[in-house]
């Protein structure tokens, strides 16, 4: 999707393709040894699964995971108005313009994808808990909206900016606490982002309109509609994530889902609807990023 982040990834990429390969190559046997019975083979299993690419490529297609993730949330959640870098000066974010704001909010649930990525690929904590780590970057953003008062400057409804902040501040609190039922407020904290997602996929109005904007109205600010885009598919992806971990799915297929939905988002807003178009980005980087996102599928999923 952008250069820079694609040319983090690859190095990235390259680096744990050349480790796999010399662990695989040097570090590992398979011995298959004769027995009596022939329909009963002893082999060593780890290492048939490292040459069929299992174990080595879903540490790789994790890792991609977290470069993308880090490298498109930090950057537009701590410097919106910069976006324009990673993307070679394709388009330019105003500066604290409704536009800015959104894709503020697009990298803090990106950043939101990669915490619960690695909390649920590395510790042992349940879903609820892991999910509340996950709100608190939208906490952080929507703390520091409310007190630049940017709600009510971007054209929201009188109070939108204090609901969102308990919410997002509020309910990853309780369900740290252990004083209340975790999964119910899990739920609670999951479904909104997951609702307004899925929404905001087919119609960004209306889902504006949902998230507490007056008018939901781009007029003929295409940019700025493209940018919601881009919001409410970072805010889908954060809830595919949390959905499927308070499912019960395994963290490999709940991160590749998100994986694959950005893929097909990324798909659908440059060749089907063009909802990319105003933005300007060039063919190439996004060749690039469909390909690693299709790695990080097919390690994940396959």
């Amino acid at each position: 999707m952008v250069k820079l982040s694609l040319l983090v990834t690859i190095g990235a990429l390259l680096g744990n393709v050349s480790w796999a390969s010399a662990k695989s190559n040097f570090g590992r046997r398979t011995f298959i040894l004769p027995q009596k019975n022939a329909d009963h083979v002893n082999t060593n299993t780890d290492a048939a699964i490292s040459v069929r690419g299992g174990g080595q490529y879903e540490d790789i297609a994790k890792k991609a995971y977290y470069v993308l993730m880090a490298s498109q949330g930090l950057t537009t959640a701590l410097a919106p108005e910069k976006t324009d870098i990673l993307f070679n000066g394709a388009f330019t974010v105003d500066e604290d313009s409704l536009s800015s704001f959104l894709v503020g909010y697009a990298g803090s649930s990106f950043i939101g994808c990669l915490y619960m990525a690695m909390l649920a690929f590395s510790t042992s904590m349940d879903a609820p808990t892991i999910i509340a780590h996950g709100t608190y970057p939208c906490a952080l953003m929507s703390i520091k909206n409310l007190l630049q008062d940017k709600f009510a400057k971007h054209g929201f409804h009188k109070g939108t900016g204090v609901l969102m902040t308990l919410a997002t501040v509020g309910l990853p609190v309780a369900i740290r606490s252990g004083k209340y039922d975790s999964n119910a407020l899990a739920t609670a904290d999951v479904l909104f982002p997951l609702v307004c997602g899925i929404i905001g996929f087919f119609d960004c109005p209306l889902a504006m309109k949902l998230s507490g904007h007056q008018t939901g109205d781009f007029g003929d600010d295409e940019k700025t509609k493209a940018f919601s885009g881009w919001y409410f598919s970072a805010v889908l992806t954060w809830a595919i994530v949390a959905t499927s971990l308070l499912k019960g799915v395994e963290p490999n297929k709940a991160v590749g889902y998100s994986a694959l939905f950005l893929l097909v988002d990324l798909l659908d807003k440059r060749y089907i609807r063009k909802s990319n178009a105003p933005l300007n980005i060039d063919d190439a980087p996004l060749y690039l990023f469909y390909l690693v996102l299709g790695g990080i599928c097919w390690s994940l999923l396959g």
